[in-house]
């Protein structure tokens, strides 16, 4: 979900999640923005060892 902040956007995919049925699994807000590009995929994901260096390194 993308909007402007705070406008509700967690409020609103909580309510979400409370009414579906993974309502007994944990719910997990990320913030995209404060994540650099190269570190976004590997905290979703995963990563192998050495995988996270930076593209300016």
């Amino acid at each position: 979900m993308g909007h402007e902040t705070g406008t509700g956007k967690e409020l609103f995919s909580s309510a979400i999640h409370n009414e579906s049925s993974r309502k007994h699994d944990p719910f997990l807000v990320i913030n995209c923005g404060a994540l650099p590009d190269y570190l976004f995929e590997s905290e979703l994901f995963g990563y192998e060892e050495g995988a996270l260096l930076s593209p300016r390194q």
